[in-house]
């Protein structure tokens, strides 16, 4: 790993000794395992395939939990958690880089319990926002580059903990992976994309669900590669993280105050200028979402109506037998709309967005 690199993820995250991963669901996957525990992990039904099959192939039970706003709902977590003892740890990503409400309330809520909550930052940026709380179980920070991240450069996860006797256990196990597990790795997370696309095609949805299906079937195995280098990239591109970051939200902070402007659409409470978000994603009704969507792709404009209510697309078994209510997933996938601001986004985005948005409100 270049050095360069490597003390910028030193000083995001004030962590001295990070691990490094292929992808940030290999990271999921090494956490899962140096628990060292089997049992339930709950899940945000609103959430990409990935940390799913991560999850899996860790071998836990899947529990998912709705929707509040445009987080994972933390008060039905709360209630899973002091319910069931045999859920052992809790997924919780910061979603389109927006903070999670109520987590000091959540938090003081599972304070008693002895489970692994992972801090998904996939999406978010800089160090852990859970790290000061008191009275926590075991913490991990997850960290990710790649496509569709902040930066695209590189491809990697990064694992951080506070915990020292965690981070022994996690480089144990990292340790004691070997190629001969990868390659089951490799087949079972195959294995479940193939399931995963059959089901797909047998609903009734099967063009709404296309691009979902090319996803399942091509992203890369869930696994942890030691001792591997990852890809060469140009290294200086991972300068400055920060300020980079904070000049991408600049224009998010511009194109969210153009959403609050218009009509139907709901946004997410909280300052948008003093906290740095991955994508401009708003909830709209399902009719002029379309339209809106429709519009931005003709004119080869980035948009996306991620995520789906996963607990509906994941093959049978999968999941937990015990369903909680998760309407409020299925009515958020069909109203989030994320509007792209990155690295390569034209300066005209915005302007864009402003003229069709226009013409759909009008």
């Amino acid at each position: 790993m270049n050095s360069y690199f490597l003390e910028e993820v030193r000083k995001m995250t004030e962590i001295e000794n990070p691990v490094i991963t292929s992808r940030a669901a290999s990271a999921i996957y090494l956490s899962l395992k140096a628990l060292g525990k089997k049992g339930k992990v709950i899940l945000p039904s609103t959430i990409c395939l990935s940390p799913i099959m991560a999850s899996k192939l860790a071998g836990y039970e899947i529990v998912f939990v709705g929707v509040h706003q445009f987080q994972m709902d933390l008060t039905s977590a709360a209630k899973m958690i002091n319910s069931d003892s045999e859920i052992r740890a809790i997924l919780i990503p910061q979603l389109y880089g927006y903070p999670i409400p109520a987590m000091d309330f959540f938090w003081g809520e599972i304070a008693h319990r002895d489970i692994l909550v992972i801090e998904d930052l996939a999406q978010s940026w800089g160090r852990s926002r859970l790290s000061t709380l008191e009275g926590k179980p075991t913490l991990v920070t997850i960290h990710s580059f790649g496509e569709a991240k902040f930066f695209s450069k590189v491809r990697c996860g990064v694992l951080t903990t506070h915990d020292a006797s965690f981070k022994r256990e996690i480089d144990e196990v990292n340790a004691k992976i070997k190629f001969d597990d990868i390659k089951k790795f490799q087949q079972a997370g195959q294995n479940y994309r193939i399931a995963y696309s059959d089901f797909l095609r047998s609903t009734k949805e099967l063009k709404l669900w296309q691009e979902f299906i090319d996803q399942a079937i091509t992203v890369d195995p869930v696994l942890y590669i030691p001792k591997l280098p990852l890809p060469d990239f140009d290294y200086s591109i991972s300068l400055n993280l920060s300020d980079r970051i904070l000049e991408q939200n600049s224009r998010h902070f511009e194109l969210m105050k153009l959403l609050a402007s218009m009509p139907s659409m709901v946004l997410p409470d909280f300052e948008t200028s003093e906290f740095p978000i991955w994508r401009s994603t708003v909830r709209v009704e399902p009719k002029y979402r379309d339209q809106i969507v429709r519009r931005l792709r003709a004119h080869s404009l980035p948009v996306s109506t991620w995520y789906r209510a996963m607990h509906k697309y994941t093959p049978v078994g999968w999941e937990n037998s015990v369903k909680p209510d998760l309407s409020s997933a299925e009515v958020f996938e069909n109203e989030v709309i994320n509007f792209f601001i990155d690295e390569s986004t034209p300066l005209s985005y915005a302007d864009s967005v402003k003229l069709i948005l226009a013409e759909v409100f009008e």
